[in-house]
């Protein structure tokens, strides 16, 4: 189901079809709440009203306009949490810029690095220990590199006949990171086992993987495989103000709060897919029947208007940049194929 929700089971395509149709949304919602908010008193007396008997037509727009107004920012606030999974605007842009510091934290020379330098090996990130498309680790880990046990004084470890690590016979053994976690104040939470002989026993509990419903309790705990020191403790107060966000805003998205978050999703869900499908039908309605164009509304005449658009156009394309490339994309392809064909371009009229 993850992987229908985030890549259409399409891989790296799918994620980038999503991320250009929601920053699409973003610059539709964007729009429609600029012709939904009042200019005039004519309007001022209309708004947030529905006219129930004043035609199907009408009533239509009435609730179309309302609906989507007034839960504007509940749309808003699901874009932007599920985009910033996304593999542009969330990985390149947002959660790099969100990444928590992992060299600056603890002591004075993170151990990791010695050992990066020492074996010139590719260091692992948070994101490594994620199974698959099961987000286990918090987002704002997912780019820090993992810390590293010493292996200068210890045996070595050894790989199976698979190539599986076996843990060495000087690690500390699970049960003694068991009785670490309680000992912390784990609750609820997830291990992770060493991968290598420099890897680290990783204690998990944080709301983006379910192991918690308090996004305030998230911590992830990493400790040397061999001495049972702790290396690194993230807690939540050591998130970034967007990273507070993502905590508390994918248990919301996901609705794992309480059976009241999920019923509130289902039914913010329910009047999305309203105004999507009444959109789509005032469309229809007013789609000219006998010219065979697609309806599509006539030039405005308001300087102040088109200046509005424009700006708005292109803050939304520099936001989001896969929205932009998909708005300039299909400028080009007008400019070079639709305004060319007299057929074409009497159709999209």
């Amino acid at each position: 189901m993850n992987r229908i929700h985030g890549t259409l089971l399409i891989g790296d395509l799918g994620d980038r079809l999503i991320e250009i149709a929601a920053s699409l949304g973003i610059l539709l919602l964007v729009t429609g709440l600029y012709l939904w908010y009042p200019k005039d008193a004519a309007s001022w007396s209309g708004f947030l009203k529905v006219r129930l008997t004043s035609g199907s037509r009408i009533l239509l727009r009435d609730l179309h306009a309302n609906i989507g107004g007034v839960l504007s920012l509940v749309l808003l606030f699901f874009l932007i949490s599920g985009l910033s999974w996304a593999g542009v605007w969330g990985a390149k842009l947002v959660q790099a810029w969100n990444t928590f510091p992992t060299y600056y934290t603890w002591g004075d020379k993170p151990e990791s690095s010695l050992q990066m330098a020492h074996n010139h090996h590719e260091r692992m990130t948070h994101a490594d220990m994620n199974h698959g498309d099961t987000k286990e680790l918090p987002w704002n880990l997912e780019q820090a590199p993992i810390p590293e046990s010493v292996v200068s004084h210890h045996g070595h470890a050894t790989s199976g006949s698979s190539g599986d690590y076996s843990l060495s016979e000087h690690a500390v053994l699970i049960d003694e990171i068991a009785e670490k976690a309680q000992s912390l104040g784990f609750s609820r939470y997830r291990v992770f086992l060493p991968s290598s002989n420099t890897g680290v026993y990783t204690i998990a509990a944080n709301s983006m993987a379910g192991d918690i419903t308090d996004a305030r309790e998230d911590r992830t705990t990493h400790i040397d495989q061999y001495t049972g020191e702790v290396l690194m403790d993230v807690t939540w107060n050591d998130y970034s103000v967007f990273a507070k966000f993502m905590a508390v805003g994918v248990s919301l998205h996901q609705g794992d709060l309480s059976l009241l978050n999920k019923v509130l999703n289902i039914l913010f869900c329910i009047a999305f897919v309203f105004v999507s499908v009444s959109g789509a039908l005032m469309w229809w309605w007013r789609r000219p029947r006998s010219s065979g164009s697609i309806g599509a509304p006539p030039r405005f005449q308001q300087d102040g208007v088109w200046k509005t658009g424009l700006v708005t156009l292109i803050l939304v394309c520099l936001m989001f940049p896969l929205g932009g490339l998909a708005v300039m994309s299909i400028l080009i392809l007008d400019w070079l194929l639709f305004s060319r064909f007299q057929r074409l371009k009497a159709i999209l009229r």
